[in-house]
């Protein structure tokens, strides 16, 4: 588990309880003694906690709704399996997409792929989509509108397909061909 962090809570990063279970919205209020106390819906109640995550009306250190956080910060994962997808992700095609992990399916406002058109690698096998590869899978860094997140925006990366784009394969081709000239011209250069 990873300890709670109340700066990353209030900056919407993602929480869980002591026994896995998603924590959908996290609020501060300020009481009338000038004391800090914290809400959290987890399912379909509506929790308090203390700075540090503890669950309010038992201060039991091993409570099972005691808060940690999801995910570790701003850490890439070195690899990323299909099984890895959980709701509320979002993901970025070879083209440039973004869609929300929804269950068994990557949707967006209009259309979907359903994640059996994946390999464990995150490589579509259908080859109608082709362009559709996941090439980045991402988690909110805030809360804001679903339109902004399918713009790629307010995303914070978790895991990134470590190969060239096209224009760095290019690059490296024009470089070759730029070596090859440089040591031709060297030669003829020497026979002048």
């Amino acid at each position: 588990m990873i300890k709670f962090d109340l700066e990353r809570a209030l900056r919407g990063d993602e929480l869980i309880t002591r026994e896995g279970k998603e924590v959908t919205d996290f609020i501060e209020k300020l009481y009338h003694i000038g004391a800090y106390k914290y809400s959290a819906v987890v399912g379909d109640a509506l929790l308090t906690f203390v700075h540090s995550g503890v669950y309010w009306s038992h201060k039991d250190e091993n409570d099972r709704r005691d808060l940690f956080m999801k995910y570790e910060e701003n850490k890439t994962m070195t690899t990323f399996t299909k099984s890895d997808l959980k709701t509320g992700m979002f993901v970025k095609y070879r083209n440039g997409w973004y869609r929300m992990v929804l269950g068994d399916s990557l949707s967006c406002f209009t259309t979907y792929n359903l994640i059996s058109y994946y390999g464990d690698d995150l490589l579509c096998e259908d080859s109608i989509r082709c362009n559709l590869d996941i090439v980045a899978v991402y988690v909110t860094a805030e809360i804001t509108a679903l339109s902004v997140y399918l713009q790629g925006d307010s995303l914070t990366l978790l895991w990134e397909r470590g190969e060239q784009t096209e224009a760095q394969k290019e690059m490296e081709v024009l470089n070759k061909k730029i070596a090859e000239l440089q040591l031709q011209a060297t030669r003829l250069q020497g026979k002048i």
